[in-house]
């Protein structure tokens, strides 16, 4: 079974309605030598998934006022690349104004790059301010068997 990597942010303002990092989940490996745990090589590659990296987020914020969210998934950095496969766009949710909002979202990248690759979660509101008042971004190599 692969292990599971995660990041959290805590507090953190979000002063305008420009996109901002809210998490960054830097490089890691599974350290997996072919066959570990008693099975196949997944794909040939040690330690990566055969169906390639899930990432998983979750986030609790408090907007000003009534707005939207849009998350995305993106390579490196607030300008790097959004992750192959996930909307373009990025996915858009509904906020309630001055009360705590769940929203999550969740991104496969297919690459199979997990060793050396940083994954990044923005978000950017429609108007007003926001706080997140918590957030956490979990990665794991996929694959459909164990």
């Amino acid at each position: 079974m692969s292990n599971q990597h995660a990041v959290s942010t805590t507090g953190l303002a979000i002063p305008s309605t420009a996109e901002i990092v809210v998490c960054t989940l830097t490089p890691f490996t599974e350290n997996n030598p072919v066959g570990a745990g008693g099975g196949p090589a997944l794909a040939g590659i040690p330690g990566i998934g055969a169906q390639g990296v899930v990432l998983d987020f979750n986030m609790n914020i408090t907007p000003s006022a009534g707005a939207t969210c849009t998350i995305k998934f993106r390579y490196g950095s607030l300008t790097g690349a959004v992750i192959q496969g996930f909307p373009a766009g990025g996915t858009v949710t509904t906020l309630t104004t001055t009360i705590a909002n769940g929203v999550a979202a969740w991104a496969l990248d297919p690459t199979i790059s997990e060793v050396n690759a940083v994954y990044v979660v923005t978000i950017a509101i429609s108007s007003g301010t926001a706080t997140v008042n918590y957030a956490v971004l979990a990665a794991q190599a996929a694959t459909s068997f164990e």
